[in-house]
């Protein structure tokens, strides 16, 4: 007896490089890569593309394309995944955009966040090339001073330790642009001892 096949599931994939919002040299290539899943067989290709034009595939895993001659300006970046039942999942689009930037800046987070999406899309727009760093990763100033500007996010519940201060100062000594945002920035000193909230209110004042 035969047995007839259970209904294909789709695969899952997602677009993790480069990051959506990015700004990116101009004169390099452009390596794309994806994540891609099956539930109920296996993945056969992956193909990548700038809007609706194929610019490249992998069959094997990790599911990488490297885009030697990008095209210049803003690209509409996805992937799509074809399992081995010719079941397709395509990815959410990214936005990049090939340009010189301004500058490069760090935006100092401490976790999710939807204003990040919108602190993405303005840094796009300006342009400038940024990096989200985790501020449990900047230990010292020496990896942020390799950036023009830094950008303080302060998103709502996070507070700012005695160390966050001292790496800011440090900052602030050395000529870093600093930049405060986030909608928790006065309630965000509560941790903070009377001369540690002097010296914050002087750093936001810079």
């Amino acid at each position: 007896q035969i047995l007839p096949l259970a209904p294909n599931q789709p695969p899952a994939i997602e677009l993790v490089n480069p990051a959506d919002w990015s700004v990116i040299d101009p004169t390099s290539s452009l390596v794309l890569e994806a994540h891609a899943s099956d539930p109920d067989g296996t993945i056969q290709r992956v193909d990548f593309f700038d809007g609706s034009t194929l610019i490249g595939s992998s069959a094997v895993a990790p599911y990488r394309f490297t885009w030697l001659t990008p095209a210049k300006g803003q690209l509409a970046l996805s992937a799509k995944a074809i399992d081995n039942r010719s079941g397709e999942a395509i990815s959410h689009p990214i936005t990049v955009r090939l340009e010189q930037p301004d500058g490069r800046v760090a935006v100092l987070t401490a976790g999710d966040d939807p204003d990040l999406e919108l602190i993405r899309r303005y840094l796009f727009e300006l342009p400038v090339r940024w990096r989200l760093i985790p501020r449990a990763e900047a230990k010292s100033d020496e990896l942020l001073r390799q950036y023009d500007a830094v950008l303080w996010h302060q998103p709502g519940g996070a507070e700012v330790q005695a160390t966050d201060l001292s790496l800011l100062e440090s900052l602030a000594r050395a000529g870093t642009p600093l930049y405060f945002l986030g909608d928790s920035l006065l309630a965000s000193r509560r941790s903070l001892q009377q001369g540690e909230r002097d010296r914050r209110q002087a750093l936001l004042h810079l």
